[in-house]
């Protein structure tokens, strides 16, 4: 049987690289989406040269509404997976903490 330190070391241990993990994973979605973004709007320049905020009056606007429904959607379904495992986690933690702690004298 493992002491705490050990159980705690583990935990700390699985934590760090699943922030590993999702920061990759981060790192991969922001470059997609930036080539995405490059991909759907041909590259081509806004209306007002030199000003980058006015690419969205050029008629390529499509693709950045594309990419954002995209990324917002993408982003909500990593976020309902990450809740959903973290639950999980915690309902395993509580059931091996009820295993590990010896019955009380009053029950």
């Amino acid at each position: 049987m493992r002491t705490n330190e050990a159980r705690a070391a583990a935990v700390r241990r699985r934590e760090r690289n699943a922030l590993r993990r999702l920061g990759a994973l981060c790192a991969a979605l922001a470059l997609s989406l930036a080539g995405a973004l490059a991909h759907f709007t041909g590259g081509a320049e806004g209306a007002v040269l030199g000003m980058h905020g006015a690419t969205l009056l050029s008629d390529s606007a499509g693709g950045y509404v594309l990419v954002a429904v995209a990324s917002f959607a993408l982003s909500s379904a990593l976020t309902l997976a990450c809740v959903r495992l973290r639950e999980q986690g915690r309902q395993s933690e509580t059931k091996d903490r009820e295993k590990a702690e010896p019955p009380s004298a009053d029950q």
